[in-house]
């Protein structure tokens, strides 16, 4: 079975730079598990009408999501179900942002926000297929509607609407988005509900036809003044990229084999640089290769992860059935620290997986670890998307001659996505690039990136 999540695009601003980075970021953090695919759609409605000619029981409820929202959860799939759920249980064929206020011109009629919304297909295609958009200068009277007397918040956001008791009416010169679907649907006796509070803590929307001046500024020069309406969502940003010093990642699920670019590259390695993620790097050095007189550098944003590899080397010998009291230890010793990683799995299961993967026992890791440790070994906190200074003085200066760079995701973050932008960070990390070619050439060097974020291995 295939769920559909339908990506609306209603940007309005005439400005496709501006246009674009709304739709990295919401591209950034709706991502597509297993099992569900993804359309673009300027038409909403004409695309909804497409999708229900196939429609049937085991995929009726489609998600939709309006550029510049995201659900800001571990697993799309999760919040889809907890939606679809509820929907069930409450027999409802929409759950969406009801708006609804008989004293406001706008809101007399029931409507709905276009920013995301969880619908029954099949029922919708058996109603008639309602229009979604909004109709301007219209003359409609229709039957007034009931609503519950409680809102989420202000006195416009009701947590159901549905079919009234009365024969009163109410007249629209202006039909919102979502109204005539609201309509036919109450018509056919369904009462539509508004998305409950923990659905609503695990998404977000930039508003971003509403709040261009503000997010363009922000795009530009990362400022937003703090009255601006898109402030918290940037504090939020903002403490997550200050978090990231104080972050360490115990356990790192990526390839320890990614597929190799430009050919194969020389081995064993002279200067093995590489980022703060917990195995990978006694695990990538012992499988490229290494001499006793190879070193090891450690180059990352979070002076703990740093601090954490050292603590390890110093402190651990590779065994690890006692992997877990040296956290401890460690934890202990530095309290401010964030560990991270898949805490819903047991540690020894994680260590269990990873071994797995890279066809190792116990004891055989126990070994790699302690060749590891014996490096020569230093480290660089640095943020590679502001400044590659460092790094590139450091190959530049070496008196060695073949590099392995592991950089992880330093070019593809979250807060990266908002701040930048992802194909800005592209750019940046293709001129880190052109600047490894320039200096291999220059200086006779043979430099390995591996980017892992895309599982490639390129040799400059």
């Amino acid at each position: 079975m295939t769920n559909h999540v339908v990506f609306y695009d209603n940007l309005s601003i005439d400005d496709e730079e501006y246009n674009n980075r709304v739709r990295e970021i919401t591209d950034y953090y709706v991502w597509m598990p297993d099992g569900f695919e993804r359309t673009v759609t300027k038409n909403l409605t004409e695309t909804l009408l497409n999708l229900s000619k196939d429609v049937t029981e085991e995929n009726k409820w489609i998600l939709v999501n309006t550029y510049g929202h995201a659900i800001n959860s571990n697993s799309l799939d999760v919040w889809f179900n907890k939606a679809v759920s509820i929907c069930e249980k409450e027999n409802s064929p929409l759950m969406a942002h009801v708006l609804q206020d008989s004293e406001n011109d706008w809101y007399k009629y029931p409507s709905f926000h276009e920013q995301c919304f969880v619908i029954d297909l099949l029922e919708w295609k058996r109603i008639g297929y309602p229009a979604f958009e909004p109709i301007h200068n219209t003359n409609a009277t229709l039957k007034e509607v009931v609503r519950s007397e409680e809102n989420f918040h202000d006195h416009y956001t009701p947590l159901w609407v549905g079919p009234g008791t009365t024969e009163n009416t109410v007249t629209l010169d202006y039909r919102m988005f979502g109204s005539q679907v609201v309509e036919k649907f109450i018509e056919a006796g369904h009462r539509i509900i508004n998305f409950d509070q923990e659905l609503r803590e695990r998404k977000w929307h930039l508003y971003p036809n509403e709040n261009y001046d503000e997010w363009k500024r922000y795009f530009e020069t990362g400022e937003m003044e703090d009255t601006a309406n898109g402030f918290y969502l940037v504090n939020q940003i903002n403490g997550e990229l200050e978090s990231l010093k104080d972050t360490v990642y115990i356990l790192n699920t990526e390839e320890i084999k990614p597929k190799v670019r430009n050919g194969t590259f020389k081995k064993p390695i002279d200067h093995y640089i590489f980022v703060a993620g917990g195995f990978k790097p006694a695990l990538l050095i012992h499988e490229y290769g290494f001499h006793k007189d190879t070193k090891a550098t450690c180059l990352d944003i979070s002076s703990g992860g740093i601090i954490f590899q050292k603590f390890m080397r110093e402190n651990w010998d590779g065994d690890l059935g006692n992997y877990s009291q040296k956290i401890d230890e460690f934890s202990a010793k530095y309290p401010n620290s964030r560990l991270a990683w898949r805490s819903w799995n047991s540690m020894d299961s994680e260590i269990d997986s990873f071994l797995s993967e890279v066809n190792l026992t116990r004891e055989e890791f126990k070994k790699i670890w302690q060749n590891y440790c014996s490096l020569e070994f230093d480290s660089i906190e640095l943020n590679l998307i502001e400044d590659t200074t460092k790094l590139e003085e450091l190959l530049k200066n070496s008196d060695r001659e073949n590099f392995y760079i592991w950089i992880s995701n330093a070019f593809n973050m979250q807060w990266i996505a908002f701040r930048f932008g992802i194909r800005n960070a592209e750019d940046k990390l293709l001129d880190l690039k052109k600047k490894f070619i320039q200096i291999a050439k220059k200086d006779r060097k043979c430099i390995t990136l591996e980017e892992s974020t895309k599982q490639f291995v390129y040799n400059f």
